[in-house]
């Protein structure tokens, strides 16, 4: 099976973005972990549903339009990837399947990149990652609510025991 991105679009509060480069990296996501002594040497142990801070860079052709309303340092920007994947199958079948990532967060830093004649700016924008989900033809894969403490993978609230003793 071969999957690959035919196509996507970056959608800002609701509305599509002009002028985003043509590869955005969704926010790398790493649990917190304790470290413990064992026999024979010290393992990390990671604490359930607790993530390092995530972050997530959007590259820019230019800033341009709607960029600019990511700029605000004290408001939470919704950033929605809407994806078409391309599924090849093992016999030659291309069917296409919808990805949606979802991505809210506050800016941490702004780079204008550089300007010169005939060429894109490089610029970006860093947002610190409050939310962030993923689903893929319709169903949940995994959603993570850093500011409420919700984990939820494969449709399934990881924290569901947990919650019930607390």
């Amino acid at each position: 099976m071969v999957i690959k991105t035919a196509r996507y679009n970056v959608y800002l509060n609701g509305r599509r973005m002009i002028g985003v480069s043509d590869a955005i990296d969704p926010p790398e996501i790493t649990a917190k972990t304790e470290d413990a002594e064992v026999p024979g040497g010290t393992v990390s142990i990671p604490i359930p549903g607790q993530f390092e801070p995530s972050e997530m860079t959007v590259n820019f052709q230019q800033f341009f339009g709607d960029i600019f309303s990511m700029m605000n340092f004290r408001e939470v920007v919704t950033l929605t990837l809407r994806i078409a994947n391309e599924v090849v199958s093992g016999s030659g079948n291309i069917t296409m399947v919808p990805t949606r990532i979802i991505v809210a967060g506050t800016p941490k830093s702004i780079s204008p990149g550089s300007y010169k004649n005939g060429t894109s700016t490089g610029a970006s924008v860093t947002l610190g990652v409050n939310y962030y989900a993923v689903e893929q033809n319709g169903a949940q894969k995994i959603e993570i609510d850093y500011g409420y403490g919700g984990y939820r993978a494969g449709g399934r609230n990881m924290l569901s025991d947990i919650d019930s003793m607390t």
